[in-house]
């Protein structure tokens, strides 16, 4: 997550326009140098994409091996 502070980019950028939840992890520092953000994470970009977690059971796991 990006607070955005001093950044023309942060409304296109996922870390900025994301929803915020209890468990992330924030910038302390906008991480901007020369004018350009090498974490910027382009809404268009997400978008496209579907994001997805697998849930793994280790009790289950284990019973494979």
């Amino acid at each position: 997550m990006c607070s955005g502070f001093g950044c023309d980019m942060k409304h296109d950028c996922y870390r900025f326009t994301a929803n915020r939840g209890i468990w992330q992890y924030w910038f302390n520092v906008v991480p901007i140098k020369d004018g350009k953000c090498e974490m910027f994470w382009d809404n268009e970009l997400t978008a496209a994409k579907e994001i997805s977690c697998q849930v793994i059971d280790n009790e289950e796991n284990k019973s494979n091996e």
